[in-house]
């Protein structure tokens, strides 16, 4: 009787051992800070990878974009060649979409298809082509409004969007180029949606909303990757946004704080 009071004893203070030590852990857990979150942008990149992948967009592109020649996959080197000095040489600012209807401009859109369907740096070169092409010609509406100058390079930014944004957001190279093209979609569109009565949402201003929404959220309303990414860089792009009335505006601001040049007139 006595061994079985002892043997009871012992399995209480083995127990109670135990659950002081669990609770111990629990505090100690509790106490450690979580790792803060590493956006795409600021995570470090392979050796050879591409630096400041941003300025392939901005006004010194022509000083770089030479660099990607050699990183043009091999089944886009001809066309790569044939055409991606077209809107760095283009003079006197014709319109966007009279000029991509000439045989240079043919051949740009073409490579521009090209180039998103392959590689990172592919998909680069396809961007800085595209806003290479938004500061040499004209897109602004006017007063005349005409505005498929500007819906042709969201058309770009779009299809762009479509294909990458999902992986941009987690490429170190993509993940600015990619916010930046999300920002310069929402600019081009916002000049399409112009002018408009006060008040009024045209098509195209909710067309430009409702595409925002499928690559800001998924299927089931949770942020994207691109989502995160975009509230880390500009949230107030994304407080804008979810403002719901000319939400546009906030993607207007923003890119032209990065692109002050992305005016719609040539310099």
């Amino acid at each position: 009787m006595a061994s079985e009071l002892e043997a009871g004893r012992g399995w209480i203070v083995a127990t109670t051992c135990a659950v002081v030590a669990l609770l111990g852990v629990a505090v100690a857990v509790r106490g450690i800070e979580g790792a803060p979150r590493v956006e795409p942008f600021d995570r470090p990149t392979e050796a050879d990878a591409i630096r400041e992948p941003l300025q392939f967009l901005g006004r010194g592109a022509a000083l770089r974009i030479a660099e990607l020649g050699p990183r043009i996959s091999a089944e886009s080197q001809t066309a790569w060649r044939a055409a991606y000095r077209a809107p760095f040489d283009l003079k006197d600012c014709p319109q966007t979409a009279e000029w991509l209807v000439t045989p240079a401009g043919q051949r740009l859109e073409r490579l521009l298809g090209d180039l998103r369907r392959g590689t990172r740096e592919d998909a680069l070169a396809a961007l800085a082509l595209v806003f290479q092409l938004a500061r040499a010609t004209e897109w602004k509406p006017g007063l005349l409004a005409k505005t498929q100058h500007a819906e042709k390079l969201a058309g770009f930014a779009q299809d762009w969007l479509r294909a990458w944004s999902e992986r941009a957001a987690s490429e170190p190279v993509l993940a600015e180029p990619a916010l930046a093209t999300v920002l310069a979609y929402g600019l081009w569109m916002k000049r399409v949606s112009q002018p408009r009565p006060i008040g009024r949402r045209d098509e195209a201003y909710d067309r430009a909303l409702a595409f925002l929404q499928s690559i800001l959220r998924d299927g089931s309303g949770r942020p994207t990757a691109l989502y995160e990414a975009l509230r880390a860089r500009h949230p107030g792009v994304v407080s804008g946004f979810e403002g719901g009335r000319d939400a546009l505006d906030a993607f207007e601001a923003a890119a032209l704080q990065l692109f002050p040049e992305l005016n719609g007139e040539c310099p």
